[in-house]
Parts: structure tokens; sequence; C-alpha cells
């Protein structure tokens, strides 16, 4: 289970993917400042769903989760869906780690739907992947395997091999009844 890849450009998610998180945070902590003085609430709820994703990273499970929490309500509140789906992917991410199973399973479950409602099927099939992990971990197998044998069709369908290959390891690892690990 991985959070989204930051977009081209953003300075924050460029030295997150360095591993540079500290500085990433810091950067993040300037912006959301800023955005605060501002008074620019959009740009405030992405800063925020930045740093909850790099609080994430840092291990801080609390911080990022009330970071990203906050943000999803200002993007929901804002009628953003694309953010709101990723915000709820990365939220799920973290209820995950927490061991909030029920929670993550509904964030997923949010994020699946707006992503195939706005026609994003990789970004959905993903969705499908981590529910598959999710409920894997709580012992509804016939489940996971639905959601992961759905998300390979949609990764088959677009090419995605890294991910057919990913989705069909986990699947073999629910067949042979050994538990799945977030990867």
């Amino acid at each position: 289970m991985g959070a989204f890849a930051p977009d081209h450009g953003d300075p924050a998610g460029e030295l997150r993917a360095e591993g540079r998180y500290a500085e990433a945070a810091a950067l993040l902590d300037v912006e959301i400042e800023r955005c605060q003085l501002e008074d620019r609430p959009n740009r405030l709820a992405r800063a925020k769903l930045a740093r909850g994703v790099v609080a994430h990273d840092l291990g801080d499970l609390a911080g990022a989760a009330a970071l990203l929490a906050a943000a999803r309500r200002t993007l929901v509140a804002g009628q953003r869906p694309e953010a709101v789906a990723v915000c709820a992917f990365d939220l799920a991410l973290v209820h995950h780690d927490r061991g909030e199973l029920d929670d993550a399973v509904d964030r997923l479950q949010e994020a699946r739907a707006i992503f195939e409602s706005i026609g994003h099927l990789v970004e959905a099939a993903a969705c499908n992947q981590n529910l598959g992990v999710v409920l894997h971990a709580m012992g509804r197998d016939a489940e996971a395997r639905g959601r992961l044998e759905a998300a390979r069709a949609t990764f088959a369908a677009e090419g995605r091999t890294d991910d057919v290959t990913e989705c069909d390891h986990d699947l073999a690892i629910i067949a042979g009844g050994m538990a799945l690990s977030p990867g």
C-alpha cells in the first residue's frame, strides 16, 4: 500500500521522493502557514494533504490522521473530487497502519467510488488492490480475492504489468493462507 506520487514540479513532493522527509515537512509547514495567512482554503487543504503524507512517512500516524482528515473535510466542502479521493486513499493507509481496518475499508471504498465516477480507472484499481490487502487482514478472504481480481483485470487491460504481477503475488499469498504486508 503506497501513497500517490507527487505532482511534477512540486518541491516538497520532490524532496519526499528523495527520502528527505524532514525537509519536505519543513517546506510544507511554511506553505500551510502562508495559506492560512492568505486565507486560501483549497490550497491549504492540499498542503495539509501533502504534509499528512509526509507525517505518515515520518511515522507520525496521529499527526498524519489529523492533517489528512482536516484536508479531506475542506476538499469535500470545496467540491474537489479528485483531491478528495487522493486524500481518502492516503487516509486509508494511515488507518491501516494504525490498525483501524474498518476505517481503512471505508476510506478506500470512498476513494474507489470517486475515482470510478471521474473515470480514473487505474487509481480505482489501486484502491481495489489495497482493499484486498485490508480485507485479507480482516480475515475476509473471499472479498479480498474479488477486489484483487478486479484490480488485476483493470491493470491488465491498461497494460500495467508490474501491478498485475503484484496482484498475482497478493492472490498467491491469500491462496497459501499467509499474511499480506503492505507494499
